[in-house]
């Protein structure tokens, strides 16, 4: 039998049990309480290494395993160019660019993603670059930067660096982007105080300069360029299992399905996250987690099949996953995942989907049933099946999703989701919808998905076999309009009392939550009634009032558009002269420094806002202690 032995003290322990013997991952010596590991994986690394800048960092069990990527580009490689605000991936400050390999292909991916969401020991591998990497004043800045300063896409400079390196993802990708793929593209990007015409009038000047795109792709390890930069050091690193113990948890990388079932098996007993793009962490954070295991560099889980079954496995991220079904569309029985492709264009932003799995998506409405997941909702509607992998007998097992929902998913995985081919004639009818504070990077307040199979030959429009009506923004366990569903089986929808009696009794079984996150109770109800409208008008198009059509329209957002003029006189230049502000290069470039750049201190003193109690007043006196009470009472 194999000791345990102490690195400190060189006393020998036995296993205590036939766990602990393939592989306890930390424990202490009985003899003089010396904290030691133990390994799981044979030969696994306990270190990462990736770049940043073409400067290559390695990261051991000495970092906490909180750190984000963002906290050690600041503190670490201390480049202040990648701002952090939000920490939760929704206004993109933080935004980089990230080379990586994808695990099925081996084929090099280039993405945007949100560092203030990375996890630093999920970097391990990758190229990463900042938007000091891209230019700066001493070696020249990259066309992107100069045209944002060019087109005064700049006022405090804040959100610059994350404008530019969103752009720069999307340039990286696609070298003749439309003004609409830019659009899209700084989706996740807020700015407070220039506005978004100059900025977007930037970026579309460089999407037309064709004649710069060497420029724009010189620091992202194109063998296209004809210049020299460090970027052009590759970074390569043979991928290999990682095992790394820290105080009070563990992380784990495996390289095969079979080693994450080994994992999982293992640790059991203890609290598990399966780590893919950890943007959950933006909505609802962490908690205390025993074990993460990235599970990224499973070739296994990035499988997608055609045929005989259209299926998608659970590491697919939601960017793949949009071109996956857009695809899949162009296939008889099929055409249906168009409609989903566009609903999850609609889901968080760019950079949150090129990191987030469907799978987490899904996991995140299990844990947390008032999420509204608009994943779930889309799947639920077509009647998508999941394999759910126990990992104790490595046997898989379809289940709908609704049953996933209540499943005890205690050394269990989902594996892969199955969306099934429907009839091949225009008979199957599906559509999604998503009501949001805004057309980009919100969360819904209303979401629904419905199915109905309509008689080829009935003129009134016959609703053939159970339709599925699916809603998110209820409560926490409506999913079906079970009674409307029933309520329209065998009924035509051309029949105006029909319309009226499903609206009725669709008013009675939806009875949305008070929730002060959402919005009232009876607007959630009335979106809930016209999206139903909404649908049955779109299946009535030949049929329906010519007055009442245009309800089943969709309003499409229109490409932004704007102009700005002052009136100046060139006899009179310099005097008048438009022209851009000086910092605003710097700011695109990071090299800006604004107080939470600056190093604190010794004894350096903090101010802050307290409100006055009345108005229009004098002040007499100042009595630090109580307006600091007076603060806290707010």
């Amino acid at each position: 039998m194999e000791f345990i032995i102490c690195p400190m003290c060189q006393s020998r322990h036995l296993p205590l049990n036939d766990e602990n013997a393939s592989g306890t991952m930390a424990g202490s010596c009985q003899n003089c309480k010396h904290i030691f590991k133990f390994r799981q994986i044979p030969e696994s690394a306990s270190k990462i290494t990736f770049s940043i800048n073409g400067t290559p960092f390695t990261v051991d069990s000495n970092q906490a395993v909180s750190t984000r990527l963002s906290e050690f580009i600041r503190d670490v490689a201390c480049l202040k160019g990648t701002k952090v605000m939000c920490h939760q991936g929704g206004c993109g400050a933080c935004i980089v660019l990230v080379k990586h390999t994808v695990p099925s292909t081996e084929a090099v991916e280039f993405k945007a993603i949100n560092s203030c969401l990375c996890p630093i020991f999920s970097c391990d591998g990758w190229e990463i670059t900042t938007t000091e990497g891209l230019g700066n004043q001493k070696t020249g800045f990259n066309v992107i930067q100069q045209s944002l300063a060019d087109f005064n896409g700049s006022q405090c400079g804040f959100c610059s660096p994350g404008m530019v390196m969103s752009m720069k993802g999307l340039f990286s990708n696609n070298k003749k982007p439309t003004a609409d793929q830019v659009e899209r593209a700084l989706d996740g990007n807020i700015c407070r105080c220039t506005g978004f015409r100059p900025i977007l009038d930037a970026m579309k000047s460089v999407a037309m300069k064709v004649a710069d795109l060497e420029d724009i792709a010189k620091c992202s390890g194109s063998t296209s360029c004809k210049q020299s930069c460090s970027a052009k050091r590759e970074f390569q690193k043979k991928v290999e299992p990682v095992h790394m113990v820290f105080t009070s948890s563990q992380w784990y990388r495996p390289t095969s399905i079979d080693q994450l079932y080994d994992v999982m098996k293992a640790n059991r007993d203890k609290l598990i996250k399966l780590v893919v793009g950890n943007t959950a962490q933006g909505v609802y954070g962490d908690g205390a987690i025993d074990v993460y295991i990235d599970t990224k560099s499973v070739p296994e889980l990035y499988h997608i099949k055609y045929d005989p079954e259209f299926t998608i496995a659970s590491n697919v991220t939601l960017s793949r996953l949009i071109s996956v079904l857009t695809e899949q569309g162009k296939r008889d029985g099929y055409t249906y995942c168009t409609t989903l492709a566009d609903h999850v264009q609609k889901v968080a932003s760019t950079p949150v989907r090129n990191m987030a799995s469907w799978s987490g998506n899904l996991m995140l409405k299990k844990q947390h049933p008032s999420f509204i997941s608009d994943i779930y909702v889309i799947l639920e509607t077509v009647g998508a099946t999941l394999s759910i992998v126990d990992v104790e007998t490595k046997v898989a097992a379809e289940t709908n999703l609704s049953d996933f929902l209540k499943l005890n998913m205690q050394s269990k995985m989902i594996a892969s989701v199955k969306l099934p081919k429907m009839s091949e004639d225009n008979n199957q009818h599906v559509l999604t919808y998503k009501i949001m504070p805004r057309a980009e990077n919100a969360h819904a307040y209303v979401n629904a998905g419905f199915r109905m199979e309509i008689h080829p030959n009935h003129l009134n429009y016959l609703v053939v076999n159970k339709p599925s009506i699916v809603y998110g923004g209820i409560s926490p366990g409506f999913v079906h309009a079970s009674k409307t569903e029933e309520y329209l089986t065998g009924k035509c929808l051309g029949d105006v009392k029909v319309l009226q009696g499903a609206l009725h009794v669709l008013a009675s079984e939806v009875v949305p939550n008070e929730d002060p996150v959402l919005s009232s109770p009876q607007y959630r109800k009335n979106l809930a009634l016209s999206l139903l409208y909404k649908f049955v008008l779109n299946i009535c198009q030949e049929t329906v009032s010519a007055r009442f059509k245009s309800g089943a329209d969709c309003i499409q957002r229109p490409l932004s558009s704007g102009k700005q003029s002052y009136d100046t006189h060139k006899k009179q230049w310099p005097l008048s002269e438009p022209i851009p502000k000086l910092k605003s290069k710097l700011q695109a470039s990071g090299e800006t420094v604004y107080p939470s750049d600056m190093a604190s201190q010794s004894k350096e003193l903090h101010g802050m806002f307290v409100l006055a109690t009345v108005a229009n007043a004098t002040i007499e006196t100042l009595d630090a202690p109580e307006a600091l009470v007076s603060k806290v009472e707010q």
